[in-house]
């Protein structure tokens, strides 16, 4: 028996028209999908790898995560993420994460470490922290952290403790904005709802490098203003590619912020 290529195809087509209008097989194929459909679903949640915790929606199969991407609905980044967010998947994942405590078994340096419970982790750090208050003082203990949803638990630490030494990455970058907002306007402006960096004309802005920092939602503003023939004057002494994208740049000497602003008026 001989058949053509043509009839062939014919052939495959009537047999695949055949499948998908037959109701039984139709059922099953409906059963198929829906077995797969319920494996996998979107979880909604929040990025937690800077202040700005943008939304995020997470694809799940089989309890695995699959993907991270952002959520359109979110008001600090519009369904876009950064580098950071995308690499979310690999806190869970990566094969070198720390997944239980690990407590040195030798000198420094040396690196030896044996495994331990929760409850042995937290008696031996509680055991350190009393042995440095009784021989230095609480002041000697420096407590920090990420700024996080948990921060509070950390500020009720170092108040039980006694030591008013608590630093955040607010204490290195935003804190002096943060104080100049509150003796403005009266309080901090935490998520800037003045701001209206996209419809801005002339932008002028110092050190603070937009287009390669955490600040998904200002990172738009900014594209978008640019790209309507907005011009920026970014001051700063490193050359970065926000510096890159101002009509001017200025490479001041470090530290001579001030000295700037005060020229200016």
């Amino acid at each position: 028996m001989s058949i053509s290529r043509r009839d062939f195809i014919k052939l495959i087509g009537a047999e695949t028209g055949y499948f998908l209008f037959d109701p039984k097989l139709r059922h099953l194929v409906s059963l198929a999908e829906a077995a797969v459909k319920q494996k996998e679903e979107w979880v909604y949640s929040i990025c937690e790898y800077c202040a700005w915790r943008c939304g995020t929606r997470i694809k799940v199969a089989d309890g695995l995560v699959k993907k991270i991407e952002g959520n359109p609905d979110h008001p600090f980044n519009y369904g876009k993420i950064c580098a950071k967010g995308n690499a979310i998947i690999k806190q869970v994942y990566d094969p070198d994460r720390l997944k239980y405590p690990l407590i040195r078994a030798g000198s420094r340096g040396e690196n030896k470490w044996k495994r331990a419970s929760w409850d042995e982790a937290l008696d031996y750090s509680a055991q350190k922290l009393l042995e440095i208050k009784k021989k230095y003082g609480p002041e000697a203990v420096l407590f920090t952290y990420s700024h996080m949803l948990t921060g509070g638990l950390y500020h009720n630490l170092a108040y039980g403790f006694g030591s008013p030494n608590l630093i955040t990455n607010l204490s290195l970058c935003a804190i002096s904005r943060i104080i100049a907002e509150k003796v403005t306007y009266g309080t901090p402006l935490f998520l800037h709802p003045g701001l209206d960096i996209k419809n801005c004309k002339y932008i002028i802005i110092l050190g603070h490098n937009i287009l390669e920092s955490l600040e998904n939602i200002h990172t738009q503003w900014l594209i978008e203003a640019l790209s309507n023939g907005a011009k920026m004057v970014y001051v700063d002494p490193r050359f970065t590619v926000t510096s890159s994208k101002a009509r001017r740049w200025l490479p001041i000497k470090a530290g001579t912020d001030l000295a700037l602003l005060l020229s200016l008026n």
